[in-house]
This record gives C-alpha cells, structure tokens and sequence, in this order.
C-alpha cells in the first residue's frame, strides 16, 4: 500500500476529476439562461446531454479494454485525451442542442469512458488494505472539480471578452496538458494478487486478464444482487446536481445562489469521498453504502421536498454532498471482494456496463416532470428518495446472503 502506486492515485484523480457532470451541467444550466431560453421542455433536452455523456461513460468500457488489449494504456489515454479535446473544441461552435449530443455526449463520452474504465482498474492492483481509502480519493476528484470549475465558467461567462462559448475551449487547453501529465503518471502493476480475499468468494470461472467480458460471471448470484442493488444509484446519484440550479430560480434565488449550492455540495463531497473510502475501512463497503443511502434518500423525502427558502436548499445540499457517491468509492473493493482480483477487470466492465441504462435517470424524470400537472420538481424529489431506498434493501439482501445476518461488517 505505498510506493509508486500512490503516482498512479495522482494521475487517476487527473482522470475523473476530468469528467464531472456537474461542471456540464453548470455550462448547460448558463445555456439555457442565455443562449435557448428557459422551459420545461428545454430543461429536459439538455439534461439529455449530460445523460448520454453518463451512459456512454458506463457502457462503453468493453471499448476501452478493447483498445488496451491492442494497444496498450498510455497509447489508448492519449486517444481518449485527443478525444475529448475534439470533443470540447467542436461544443464551442454548437448552435443547436443536437450538436452537444454528438460532442459532449458522444465524444466526450467516449473518452471519459477510457478515463473512467483504466483509472478503477488498475489503482486498486496497487493497494490492499487501503483499497476503498484510495477510490475514496479517486472519487474525490469529481467533487473537487464540481467545487471550482463552476466559479471559473461563471467568470468566463461573464468577461465579455469571452463569452459562454469559451468555456468549452479554455477546459479543452487545461485538461490536455492534465491529460499528458496523468499519461505519464499511470501504469499497470504486474501480476496483481489480492490475498485478502477469500478463495471461497472467487468460485467463477478464473478470466485471462485480457478478455474484455466475462459472462459467466452473472452466474455468481451474489454479483448480479450487487449490479441489481448499484442499479438504483446509478439512476440518481447525478440528478441533484442537474436539478438543484433550476430548481433554486423557480423559488426565487439568483443565478449565483444556484451555483453556490452545486460549489458547497461538490466542496464537502471532496471530503464526504475521502470519509466513505476511510468508513467503509471500519465498518465495510456494504454497510457504508446503506449508511449514506438512509441520508441521502432521507434527506431527498424530508428536506428537499420541503425546501423553499435559501435556508432549506442549502441544509439539504450540505448533507447530499456529505454523503452521495459512496457506489463510486465502493464498486471496485466490492467487486474485488465477491469475484477476486483477477476477475476485475470484466467484473468491472460488466458492472459499468450493465448499470449503464440507469445514467437515464434524470431524462426518465425529466420526461415524467413534463408530463406531470402537479406540484413542479415533486417528481424529482420523490424519485431520488425512492431509489435510494430500493438500494437500501437490495443491499440487505446482499448482505444476508454473504454473511448470514445483516449485522455483520461487510
């Protein structure tokens, strides 16, 4: 758990801090504003865009490992990097929203696919007993972006020397040289072992560690009731982030409250990662995740339901921001645990890959709000709050299987 695997930490953080819907959301929420007009029905297309850049992130990771068994990491990073940097350049001359689904959805999307799939893959080879700490830190990164991207695109926005459009151009710049630097840094450790896991646990098949998907690893019923329990989070965990901007300009606050509330939950889920990664250490991965499902749905019911005032909006994202993303921190340890080391890397791909079609959560919502004639944003509300406890109770379930009582520390 030291030495050069804490290198490859820093260039896997470059990596996901990279590709944070939240900063998209931010660019698209500033687009809506001032460039498409404001409505129900284009709140709904542009959310699309960050949903289609989620869902090819997750369900193009048999892509990425492809490419890796052809060419190796750092060529198909530096693919990845040539990728998004197209990919943001050519989002600075969209005139219509069709145009952000080809270049922040697709292309974006594919690279952050590659970014996505060889970061949780190959950090936890370098680490065993703080395997969960260390994706805590990964995981960070999105939170650490979210925290100050927002005030940097807001600056861009408003120096009339620029405009909103620049703010695609200036990220493409940074994130090339980052990307370089990550490049450098990343580096597959060879013949990884895991001897703290039970040989009972890796009953499948042993892959070779080039295959790209591994079906009979669904045959493992304890890792197809894990997909199933990650489902409903992969549904939810971005939706706040896409919601709470429009959402705090229908009670009446400004556009720079809005973005304070994204800032303040990306803020503390810089340090809520971090402690999910350091928690689930104690207490398990499993029992973390239930942990922070109980907040975040109780917080969605309770709190954001009721939340009409600055006040009210801002205790419900200091508390979504403490405790959303632990799935991220904990899907490889837990992936590890059940199917082994050797069987992360398809084991991982078939959890992204399988997970994907819940990143159309917000547009399942949306379209629901659309169609609703009630209460605005209920819809949302009710639908964050219900997934995390379907989550919750999958997870018991899991949990009673591995270890024949839902007490025990998993």
């Amino acid at each position: 758990d030291s030495g050069y695997g804490w290198f490859v930490v820093i260039g896997s953080f470059i990596y996901v801090f990279q590709f944070c819907v939240v900063p998209f959301s931010v660019i698209l929420n500033l687009l809506e504003s001032n460039i498409f007009g404001s409505s129900k029905t284009i709140t709904m297309q542009l959310t699309f865009v960050g949903t289609i850049a989620s869902f090819t992130t997750q369900l193009l990771t048999p892509i990425s490992r492809l490419l890796e068994t052809m060419f190796g990491v750092k060529f198909t990073l530096l693919i990845a990097t040539i990728l998004y940097c197209v990919g943001m350049v050519t989002a600075g001359f969209s005139s219509k929203i069709w145009q952000l689904y080809l270049s922040l959805g697709i292309c974006c999307g594919v690279a952050a696919s590659i970014f996505w799939s060889i970061s949780y893959r190959i950090t936890p080879q370098w680490f065993t007993r703080r395997r969960s700490l260390v994706m805590g830190i990964i995981s960070s990164a999105t939170g650490t972006s979210a925290l100050f991207i927002p005030f940097v695109l807001c600056a861009i926005t408003n120096n009339k020397s620029f405009g909103i459009y620049w703010c695609f151009w200036v990220l493409a710049i940074v994130f090339v040289v980052l990307d370089i630097i990550a490049c450098i840094l990343i580096r597959e450790k060879k013949h990884p072992t895991d001897k703290s896991v039970d040989s009972t646990n890796t009953s499948t098949t042993e892959v070779n560690k080039n295959r790209i998907i591994d079906w009979s690893l669904l045959r493992n019923m304890d890792f197809v009731i894990w997909i199933a329990a990650c489902f409903p989070q992969a549904l939810v965990t971005q939706l706040p982030f896409q919601i709470i901007p429009p959402y705090a300009k229908s009670i009446g606050l400004n556009d720079f409250q809005a973005s304070t509330f994204i800032s303040i939950t990306a803020g503390l889920n810089i340090f809520g990662r971090i402690l999910q990664g350091y928690i689930a250490g104690k207490i398990g991965n499993l029992n973390t995740l239930i942990l922070s499902s109980v907040f975040c749905g109780s917080a969605s019911f309770f709190i954001w339901t009721f939340a009409v005032s600055y006040v009210g909006l801002l205790v419900y994202s200091i508390i979504f921001g403490i405790f959303i993303g632990t799935f991220y921190v904990i899907a490889a340890p837990t992936v590890v645990s059940i199917v082994g080391m050797k069987n992360l890397p398809t084991g991982n791909t078939l959890l992204w890959l399988l997970t994907a079609p819940g990143l159309f959560g917000p547009s399942i919502s949306s379209e629901i709000e659309r169609a609703n004639n009630g209460r605005s944003y209920l819809t949302y509300q009710l639908f964050v709050g219900s997934s995390f406890t379907i989550s919750i109770l999958i997870t018991l379930i899991l949990k009673y299987r591995l270890n024949g009582t839902i007490f025990a520390k998993s």
